[in-house]
């Protein structure tokens, strides 16, 4: 196979790579935000939110056990991950 045969087909397996479907959106939610007002990023942050609205997490596992509480605040790994439904809870630092 010539040179130029081989950038080619470089350059279009490249082309794939960066819009295929699979990396668009990433298991680990860098940083999300839904209908419901809620903003994560971070492995598994907010991971059981359901009808919770108004939640901030941001760390590894910060608020993962949340389901309807409102109003969280959380910042660190696993800060409020044990919160299911309370709301209007801030809390800062690993846990």
């Amino acid at each position: 196979m010539n040179r130029r045969v081989q950038q080619t087909i470089l350059v279009l397996s490249l082309m794939l790579l960066a819009v295929s479907p699979a990396n668009s959106q990433p298991w680990w939610n860098p940083t999300a935000s839904d209908a419901k007002a809620n903003t994560a990023g971070g492995a598994s942050a907010l991971f059981s939110n359901t009808t919770g609205g108004g939640n901030t997490a941001f760390g590894y596992g910060a608020l993962s056990n949340n389901t309807t509480g409102l109003g969280n605040t959380a910042s660190g790994g696993n800060a409020l991950r044990t919160n299911t439904t309370g709301s209007n809870n801030t809390a800062s630092g690993a846990s």
